[in-house]
């Protein structure tokens, strides 16, 4: 019997089973296909795509990689090379990629849309939301872009939030509880906690139970003052136990000092095995918390350990070390002797700043508290116009090295943008902070544009102060903080900063305020404080945690209960896991 002829597969074969979802039969189609047209870019950049979606990333960037080789213009290939790239953490990497890919093709919105999901996770809101509002630009009627904008927006840290696009999405689709609860987080921020609270009991009555907006409704609970009510109200949604329900839930647990309701939700939740990293890591770190309140000390910092692991690696040392001797020697003590000055003296602005947990919060809360003064929380405005500095003064050089071509016009020019930025925050206001830590990189930059401007650095125990960081957990763009040799060499890093910037800036002034005397000593410290933001004294600073203010930070806690003394001292609680920490901060420790 003469054999039947075999059919050759094609592309199209394969396509149709990965779409059905058959990926190991789409598979071998694909690499049969590869046999009769080695090489083919479009059969490549398919099995990548499959293999991306199998969870195998490495073998997905190979794939992409090689179709590149033969399609170099192909936008879309490599918009998809920069995807498999962040999917195993190599962020900077794909971010080169793609927007490569989006000067090759400019006008497709789906690439502007994964950079700026890229840039976000990154932690760099700014060019998320640039890359966002051009994919909506292109594509204004994907809600899938309108809302991802809308996170962007809420992520920004630019106050007062600006709600429209959350309405916009909201008026597209009025039945959607998620559009529902994002308009209702904008209204929270801003501190309209009723417009937040009926956005969000609406966002409920659409999807009963419906787990952001039962997360946020519980904060608004908390910031009114009803932790029991909150508890209530998340005990209620833990079956099952959704992630945002139970990182609320543990956070009101240890502010009703009841860690120990916690502690089986959270362990129940990391069993299930559902988590995506960064959503695993942060349930480590609030497992952490409530063992560390429970006093099994052994036990939280396994998790602080686990917690930590996600986000290691990604800190460049040497990058830091050398920003460090730049900022020394361009803003040195001779220079500052001959660089210009803004003609014009803004008191508005106050700088908080100091490492992260080193008490910056509080004392914002403090200062806001008075009634000529607001707090604006963490700008990032300072560090915008920095970076923005190179190209004003089109120089071939990077910040800090071209603000030797400053002019007293462009200083005051800065100053201008900056104060009128934050000014319509309370119109009102005679003193504005901006706790921004991170703006100890900038204290050169600030002196020369508010010459007298008042600055606040916070410094907390050393040892306390790392460890407050390594438990807490921050951002990509803050990875030191997950590696104790790192973050041991940015604290000495940034104290020497410190005494560089004490001795050049003759003409600001620096108010040293340490977390321990503030709660030991409160009044005292408090009044010096006040006096020196240049405001009259009233008693209502030294009720802060009477406010509703909204606290973006992990120090939420700190801000809503009176001054305690729990914190200091936590650094000895866990010794014996701190050798390398310690032996790096050095006679800091």
């Amino acid at each position: 019997m003469a054999k039947r002829p075999t059919s050759t597969p094609t592309i199209q074969q394969a396509i149709q089973l990965h779409q059905a979802g058959q990926l190991k039969k789409a598979e071998r189609v694909y690499r049969q296909t590869l046999k009769q047209s080695p090489g083919d870019p479009r059969v490549l950049q398919l099995l990548g795509m499959l293999m991306r979606e199998r969870g195998e990333p490495l073998k997905a960037i190979d794939l992409f990689r090689k179709a590149l080789r033969k399609a170099p213009e192909n936008a879309d290939l490599r918009a998809d090379l920069g995807l498999a790239l962040g999917a195993v953490g190599r962020l900077d990497e794909a971010a080169e990629t793609l927007e490569l890919a989006a000067r090759v093709a400019p006008d497709r919105g789906v690439i502007h849309y994964h950079i700026g999901r890229l840039q976000l996770a990154r932690s760099n809101p700014e060019p998320a939301f640039a890359a966002l509002t051009r994919a909506v630009e292109l594509e204004p009627d994907n809600l899938e872009y309108r809302e991802f904008l809308v996170q962007v927006i809420l992520s920004r840290g630019i106050q007062p939030v600006d709600t429209s696009a959350a309405e916009e999405l909201v008026a597209a689709d009025p039945a959607s509880a998620r559009y529902r609860t994002h308009l209702a987080t904008a209204h929270r921020l801003n501190g309209d906690l009723d417009a937040a609270e009926a956005s969000y009991q609406h966002a409920l009555r659409l999807e009963p139970g419906h787990p952001p907006a039962v997360a946020g409704l519980a904060q608004i609970m908390e910031s009114r003052g009803d932790t029991d009510g909150a508890h209530r109200l998340l005990a209620g949604a833990l079956e099952p136990p959704n992630f945002l329900v139970a990182d609320a839930f543990a956070r009101v647990c240890r502010r009703r000092r009841v860690p120990e309701d916690a502690v089986p939700v959270l362990e129940q939740l990391l069993a299930r095995g559902e988590l995506t990293p960064h959503h695993a890591a942060i349930v480590h770190q609030r497992l952490g918390q409530a063992l560390e309140s429970l006093e099994r000390y052994d036990e939280a910092f396994d998790h602080y350990r686990q917690s930590n692991k996600p986000h290691q690696g990604g800190w460049n040392q040497r990058l830091f070390e050398q920003t460090v001797a730049s900022l020394q020697a361009t803003f040195s003590a001779e220079a500052m002797t001959r660089l210009p000055r803004s003609p014009r003296r803004r008191a508005l602005p106050i700088f908080i700043v100091g490492m992260f947990r080193s008490g910056t919060t509080l004392t914002e809360s403090v200062i806001a508290s008075h009634p000529q003064a607001h707090g604006a929380g963490e700008l990032s405005h300072v560090q915008r116009l920095a970076v923005s500095l190179p190209e004003r003064l089109d120089a071939n050089v990077q910040y800090p090295e071209c603000v030797t071509g400053v002019t007293p016009e462009l200083l005051d020019k800065l100053a201008g943008e900056y104060t009128d930025a934050v000014q319509p925050l309370a119109p009102d206001a005679r003193r504005i902070t901006d706790k921004m830590p991170l703006n100890y990189l900038h204290l050169g930059l600030i002196a020369l544009m508010f010459p007298g401007a008042r600055i606040v650095h916070c410094i907390r125990n050393p040892l306390d102060t790392c460890l407050s960081c390594y438990a807490t957990g921050f951002t990509p763009s803050a990875a030191y903080t997950a590696d104790l040799r790192h973050l041991a060499a940015v604290y000495v890093g940034y104290r020497e900063l410190m005494k560089h910037w004490q001795t050049v800036l003759t003409d600001v002034e620096i108010f040293e305020l340490r977390y321990e005397d503030l709660v030991h000593d409160q009044e005292r410290v408090t009044r010096e404080l006040i006096e020196h933001c240049g405001l009259p004294w009233d008693d209502a600073c030294l009720r802060f945690h009477e406010t509703n203010r909204i606290a973006r930070t992990p120090s939420v806690d700190q801000v809503r209960s009176k001054m305690y003394d729990s914190s200091i001292g936590r650094g000895k609680r866990f010794e014996k896991h701190l050798g390398t920490l310690v032996a790096g901060l050095g006679e800091y420790a």
